[in-house]
């Protein structure tokens, strides 16, 4: 997801992209929730059909990968426009493969259901989140981190803009994270613990 996230930034397809960081945040929060987990090796093993179906996925996934690793590390060697080709190419490539992919699950999921508990995670779309920003008259803010780095989406009831996080690194995570452990004594909660939180609006937020 994290490449996808940022080929798809790359192509200027800030909806897109949006879309596959609700996807990656859901299949997280599906894993977290599901207790129970399919083991695809056991089953392939007493299943040669469901074997060979599991074995078109991970071909399918192997080459949305390549694909994915080629639009991410391709040296800039054209003009723009031949770059803009290239990756308008190699994108429709990766869109046609999920598809099939996308095809092969829903055939699986039916042969078997748990597999929908287990690999399946619910979707939410770009307009659902700008729709919840109008019912809420808010602007909603979600970060992510894809492959190249820290972003912002900034969702209004209007449209969606991104916005990368070029302060947001190890270092300022480690910080914040030391200064949320201190909160739970009392010097940590003076007044210079206000430096961090300045820093945490210059970081997140101003940009």
């Amino acid at each position: 997801y994290e490449r996808l996230v940022y080929c798809c930034l790359l192509e200027g397809d800030v909806l897109a992209a949006l879309e596959y960081v609700f996807a990656a945040k859901s299949r997280v929060f599906l894993d977290q929730l599901v207790s129970t987990r399919l083991d695809l090796s056991t089953t392939a093993a007493n299943n040669s059909a469901f074997a060979s179906d599991i074995k078109r996925v991970y071909s399918l996934r192997h080459q949305i990968d390549r694909l994915l690793d080629l639009l991410i590390n391709k040296k800039d060697d054209q003009n723009p426009q031949q770059q803009k080709d290239f990756r308008a190419e190699v994108m429709e490539e990766i869109l046609h493969l999920q598809k099939q992919e996308e095809e092969l699950w829903s055939q699986l999921e039916q042969k078997d259901p748990l597999l929908t508990a287990t690999q399946k995670a619910p979707t939410v779309s770009a307009y659902d989140a700008m729709n919840l920003a109008k019912e809420l008259d808010a602007t909603i803010i979600e970060y992510y981190q894809h492959a190249q780095g820290w972003c912002a989406f900034v969702i209004t009831a209007h449209d969606v803009k991104v916005c990368p996080l070029d302060k947001m690194n190890d270092d300022f995570s480690d910080t914040m994270l030391r200064w949320i452990n201190d909160l739970d004594i009392p010097a940590g909660r003076g007044k210079l613990s206000y430096k961090n939180l300045q820093q945490l609006y210059l970081t997140l937020l101003a940009p």
